[in-house]
């Protein structure tokens, strides 16, 4: 802790979005979306090979993900973390963060600009896993926009406003 109860905040590299390659900083068209949705329904498919031109396949994906989890917990045992992370990153990984995840949450509620996933993550020894407590919720959200501290454009999940989700993980170790 630091001076009045605040907390140093850390960037930690491993979070940020996915590393689309070429079609970062391509003009968007149908065709470019359909080609990034593809590769994302290829990933859940289990076709981890696959790859974004000039970018990362869903290998290289899960494992700076196991890495940033690691670098996040490393001497916090059973305190809360928050995470701020991209929602790509975690809507693609969560399948093997949390091995017990019912898929049907995730296709019933989209995961919308700045939604607040919980996960209580445990490690053992070079292993971690977690458990999906809430996935992609805005109620509190969509009360703050309301009261005019959130725009109705990060709720409105447009792909042309940056995605960043909080992440909030509970560390415990067995």
């Amino acid at each position: 802790p630091h001076a009045r109860g605040r907390r140093r905040l850390r960037c930690i590299e491993e979070f940020r979005e996915i590393n689309c390659g070429d079609f970062d900083g391509t003009p968007p068209t149908d065709a470019l979306w359909e080609h990034h949705d593809q590769i994302l329904r290829a990933w859940r498919e289990g076709d981890h090979g696959v790859r974004f031109p000039g970018g990362e396949d869903y290998h290289t994906l899960l494992e700076r993900v196991r890495v940033g989890l690691a670098q996040a917990v490393a001497g916090r045992d059973g305190q809360n973390i928050v995470i701020v992370a991209h929602g790509g990153i975690v809507t693609a990984s969560l399948k093997d963060v949390c091995r017990d995840l019912d898929h049907s949450v995730i296709r019933a509620s989209p995961n919308r600009n700045c939604a607040i996933t919980e996960i209580d993550l445990h490690a053992h020894e070079a292993e971690s896993w977690g458990v999906l407590k809430r996935w992609a919720s805005w109620v509190r959200l969509a009360s703050a926009s309301a009261a005019g501290s959130v725009s109705s454009q990060m709720l409105a999940g447009r792909r042309c406003v940056p995605c960043t989700r909080l992440f909030q993980s509970r560390h415990s170790m067995r």
